[in-house]
């Protein structure tokens, strides 16, 4: 099965979830597909989950790949966020990171508000 999201791309899925609207709520993603997103190019896989306007919501990275964070460059591990304007909402490094000069060991995850500003680093 086929689906076509809101940006026009077309993707092979075996299983779409919509809003009472239609408009497409989760998907689940037959083999790897690249999304176009706001830090960058990914490569998704498996379920795919959309805001109601047909932003990206969250999503599993086929492998650990760099992103463009409002606070610099980072690998992200495995499962990104976005707020409904397309802006990151949070991510897990797959390392140690720094952020105002102070280090963070085994990041569990770091979380954004719209204007890019850290408002959560959760540590371990």
């Amino acid at each position: 099965m086929k689906a076509i999201l809101k940006n026009g791309k077309i993707v092979e899925i075996n299983e779409v979830e919509t809003f009472y609207n239609g408009n497409v709520k989760v998907i689940n993603l037959i083999k790897p597909t690249t999304f176009k997103t706001s830090v960058g190019d990914l490569n998704l896989t498996g379920h795919v989950f959309f805001h109601e306007n047909g932003e990206l919501e969250g999503c599993w990275l086929e492998n650990p790949t760099q992103i463009i964070s409002p606070i610099g460059k980072f690998e992200a591990l495995s499962l990104l966020h976005f707020h409904n304007d397309g802006s990151l909402k949070s991510f897990y490094p797959s390392k140690d990171i720094v952020i105002n000069n102070k280090k963070y060991l085994m990041t569990d995850n770091v979380c954004f508000d719209k204007n890019g500003n850290v408002v959560e680093c959760k540590i371990y």
